[in-house]
């Protein structure tokens, strides 16, 4: 029920944070979750057990996706890496609490009320989180851009005067004025172009081997050993040099290459559990470590190569799209784990042929070292489109010209990364026409 509940709940808050804005969908998540989890300790039945578990599955998928991705909107590609692997550690370091809360309450009303409760603090963030100033910007809401800067310049101890923002306005978008409406984005919009569509498949598919894996070893990690409770321990703590090795190689050797590898040497180290007896769990249980190593890293930057593929404005519809995916297929995976009783490798084995497909798949993603975040659906379908043969097997990183940082947020405590903006010329015909203005505010203000 809790996969299922994420498989029908993603889109819908996706939807809401293109729509309403990243901020508000997230803290309207939360209070589901909180809701839901509290439901779910005073559950009278098995019914509403299930009806309360799929109102937290809901909402878990957008928990995690929303604030990273209003975080990836504003840092720029020199932290990006630095920043997902942060996150992915907070979220590990979340993991190794809930194994050591589940260890000593036994009572799983008591359990549901222990990892719900916490949510509460999260309130206290609302006045602290700022609203991605690239979706304002795609809606139009230019004082709360100009209000975002503002509060960075200082932070950052500089200037940044209003006649800037109208300068940069007027050279880049002579039409700014004479636009009266806001283009309202759908799903649907991610598959109308060749490119875009090609990589929403993609990415799709990728991230749903990623997720299945993942939730099916970290269920199933338990099984390979002797200890549940240490099993599990181990799976969640091998994920800690996952992540490192993210923030290590993502700004030398690009996004492209260490996901292919990871999901190759992942994959083989679980295939390889085909030729191990079950009768050595110690093996079984290494082997199941490295890919959970492995596929740990390629999650890692599976979620930092949506943030960079997806136009800003489907950005969270995009991630949502392939968080549906990748939960309605793990939803099968707990059936999979089953087939542990006829042989325990039997679940490993089809992990591990899972993620060599998605290694091979995985070649056909454009490299996004260094590259500004596409803003429109036309800069979403420029990013990529030469891709040759020769591009999809080429085994060194070819970096993208490096994003122009504005001076004004060129700065440790606060940052803000230039957008993707191409020629308009061209332009997709449902590609805004505030393209110009977009790319500009972003990434010109450094030249004033």
């Amino acid at each position: 029920m809790l996969m299922m509940g994420a498989a029908l709940g993603t889109p819908a808050f996706g939807w809401i944070a293109d729509r309403h804005g990243r901020k508000n969908a997230y803290f309207i998540c939360i209070c589901v979750q909180l809701c839901g989890g509290i439901a779910t300790a005073f559950s009278h039945n098995f019914i509403m057990f299930c009806v309360c578990r799929f109102i937290v599955g809901a909402t878990y998928p957008a928990a995690w996706s929303l604030p990273f991705t209003v975080a990836m909107e504003i840092i720029t590609p020199k932290y990006r890496a630095a920043f997902a692997t942060a996150a992915s550690i907070s979220y590990n370091l979340g993991a190794l609490i809930v194994v050591g809360i589940a260890y000593w309450i036994q009572n799983w009303r008591e359990l549901a009320l222990a990892t719900c409760v916490p949510l509460c603090y999260v309130f206290v963030f609302w006045c602290f989180m700022p609203e991605s100033p690239r979706w304002l910007l795609t809606r139009r809401r230019i004082p709360e851009v100009q209000s975002f800067l503002y509060k960075v310049a200082r932070c950052n101890s500089t200037r940044f005067e209003p006649q800037q923002m109208e300068k940069i306005l007027k050279e880049h978008d002579k039409d700014w004025d004479n636009i009266t409406k806001t283009k309202n984005y759908s799903y649907l919009d991610l598959i109308r172009s060749p490119n875009l569509r090609k990589k929403t498949f993609l990415l799709a598919f990728i991230n749903c081997a990623n997720l299945s894996v993942y939730l099916g070893l970290s269920y199933y990690s338990p099984s390979l050993g002797t200890n549940p409770f240490l099993s599990y321990t181990l799976s969640v703590l091998v994920e800690i040099p996952a992540y490192l090795f993210v923030f290590l190689v993502a700004d030398r050797l690009g996004r492209r290459l260490p996901t292919v590898g990871c999901l190759l040497v992942g994959g083989g180290a679980l295939l390889a559990t085909a030729l191990v007896s079950s009768d050595h769990s110690s093996t079984l249980l290494t082997l199941g470590l490295i890919g959970k190593l492995c596929i740990s890293a390629s999650f890692t930057f599976g979620e930092i190569y949506e943030q960079e593929l997806f136009p800003t404005v489907v950005r969270s519809q995009g991630a949502s799209l392939t968080q549906y995916v990748s939960n309605a297929v793990a939803c099968v995976f707990p059936v999979v784990n089953y087939l542990g009783e006829a042989y325990i490798a039997y679940p490993v084995i089809i992990f591990g042929a899972f993620s060599v497909i998605a290694g091979i798949s995985a070649l056909f993603l454009p490299e996004t070292l260094g590259a500004d975040l596409p803003q429109t659906l036309l800069d979403g379908e420029n990013f990529g489109r030469d891709m040759t043969w020769k591009d999809v097997f080429q085994v060194c990183p070819a970096c993208p010209t490096k994003a122009r940082t504005p001076e004004v947020l060129n700065n440790k405590r606060c940052f803000l990364s230039g957008g993707g903006g191409r020629a308009a010329d061209n332009a997709l015909p449902d590609a805004p026409v505030v393209t110009g203005a977009q790319t500009s505010l972003l990434t010109e203000t450094g030249n004033l």
